[in-house]
């Protein structure tokens, strides 16, 4: 997902590529929007009356909050760093000042700093949305999963039209394991904007794993009228199907993306393979990652996968000489393979 715009109305759009198809729309693509939303901060950000007057010893918080923003923008943050460290011990009170240090401390990927900077500013000045918005991606990435969900509720009240707000309150829920708050939050997201492709895939994703097939097609087919060329969404859809029993409808479902983008989109080879496989086609399988293998013969997992399909298969010769390759490129699991490959067979 990208933004182009203030972080004060930020937009749901396309939610990147998730590294496991079950986590759809993962918080860590969607702290990448968020650190984009929290560096653009400073744009935004309303100056709180310094405390005291300006200090004859060094510069304002202004010029200070002005110096460091140039930094940011020249991609030095180190720069400001130490400047903002003192400044914030000079003007403590300055709400702009700490709002500026903790994107700098973004930069620098000092994430629990950076969230104590935002926790400290909010109280300082005005309380917006935005602010809190920033505070709960700073402790997201920090780890600190509470306090981040807290930010993000008082996001949420401070700003009940913005769908963002709840779409990552539910991200955050779900990734806890906590469905039902997530689907409350999604559900309120994809009112407030029913063109938010990535709620209505996650809908889709939350009801999979419930087992409601019917639902899940549903929400998912609303995900791929709304982004039709976002391969996630087919994958999903494909999983959807195979779960019901529909492993043909699955296979198509897949094989309808153009093959540049099922190479790219992940799971759709694994989800290709499955389908063969509940078709009774273990070779079909193997060969998808095989064909893989030409393209990227680097790659360790889909040489496994493809020794375990020719197993499958009744083909352990091949399928020793494919596990022996992964084993070669770091499989861990490939060596066990190799050895009961190998084994001889009891009489």
């Amino acid at each position: 997902m990208t933004t182009d715009h203030a972080p004060d109305r930020p937009r749901a759009t396309n939610p990147g590529r998730a590294r496991k198809l079950l986590a759809l729309a993962p918080l860590a693509v969607l702290l990448v929007v968020g650190a984009v939303v929290v560096v653009r901060l400073s744009n935004t950000a309303v100056t709180a009356p310094t405390a005291g007057p300006t200090s004859a010893v060094g510069p304002s918080a202004a010029e200070l909050t002005d110096i460091a923003r140039q930094a940011l923008k020249n991609a030095k943050p180190e720069q400001a760093e130490p400047l903002l460290k003192e400044g914030v011990e000079r003007f403590p009170s300055d709400q702009a000042l700490r709002l500026t240090y903790a994107e700098v401390l973004i930069s620098r990927q000092k994430f629990a700093e950076a969230y104590e900077q935002y926790d400290r500013a909010v109280a300082l000045g005005e309380d917006r949305a935005e602010y809190r918005f920033a505070a709960g991606m700073a402790a997201s990435q920090a780890g600190l999963s509470d306090h981040a969900e807290a930010q993000w509720l008082r996001a949420r009240e401070l700003d009940r039209a913005n769908p963002q707000y709840p779409l990552f309150l539910a991200q955050l829920q779900r990734k806890a394991g906590r469905n039902a708050d997530a689907r409350a939050n999604l559900m309120m997201a994809v009112k407030l904007d029913p063109a938010l492709a990535v709620g209505w895939g996650t809908l889709a994703a939350i009801a999979l794993d419930e087992n409601h097939a019917g639902p899940a097609l549903q929400h998912v087919e609303k995900a791929i009228a709304l982004e039709p060329s976002q391969g996630l969404w087919r994958v999903l859809k494909a999983k959807i199907l195979r779960r019901d029993n529909r492993p043909r409808e699955a296979l198509d479902a897949v094989l309808a993306m153009p093959p540049a983008e099922r190479a790219l989109t992940p799971g759709a080879l694994d989800e290709i393979a499955a389908c063969h496989g509940l078709l009774n086609e273990p070779r079909a399988a193997a060969d998808v990652y095989i064909q893989r293998l030409d393209e990227a013969p680097e790659d360790a997992d889909a040489a496994y996968n493809a020794a375990i399909w020719l197993q499958r298969a009744a083909d352990p010769e091949r399928a020793a000489a494919y596990a022996k390759r992964a084993a070669m490129l770091g499989k861990a699991e490939a060596k066990a393979l190799v050895e009961s490959l190998e084994k001889p067979a009891t009489p």
